[in-house]
């Protein structure tokens, strides 16, 4: 487990990621998508992922817990039955992400297009449904 530390601008090429925690950590800018991909388990509690990369990764299961995830990366990322608990999702990018069964029923600030992601029994609160239409154009009151 990585406790209160900071991995500013990280570069994880090939690095190896098996059953690893982050609590109260900051990773801002770096970039987890060269991590090796075999076996690959990370779970981030309390952490500032700002800006941070995971395009491309296999992340199913992961866990975000009351995390700032400002801008970071899923492009072409598979977050089947992940979890965005109590998350900041504040211009996070999903474009042909895989969200089957993703929970951000406790996540906000997020911006997602359902035609632009695979979203099937992915849940959301009533709350949050503008992130889901904004880019629509669609204005709820």
């Amino acid at each position: 487990m990585f406790q209160d530390c900071n991995l500013t601008n990280t570069l994880w090429g090939g690095t190896t990621l098996n059953d690893v925690s982050f609590e109260n950590c900051k990773l801002l800018g770096s970039n987890l998508s060269v991590c090796n991909p075999f076996m690959l388990s990370v779970r981030f509690r309390e952490s500032n992922l700002t800006l941070t990369q995971f395009a491309g990764l296999d992340l199913k299961g992961m866990i975000f817990e009351n995390c700032i995830l400002h801008q970071t990366e899923f492009t072409t990322t598979n977050l089947t039955q992940a979890s965005f608990l109590k998350s900041d999702l504040k211009k996070a990018i999903f474009e042909n992400t895989i969200l089957l069964k993703a929970d951000f029923t406790t996540a906000y600030n997020y911006t997602i297009d359902p035609a632009q992601n695979r979203m099937k029994g992915a849940r959301f609160s009533t709350a949050g449904l503008a992130g889901l239409l904004t880019l629509h154009g669609i204005i709820i009151e």
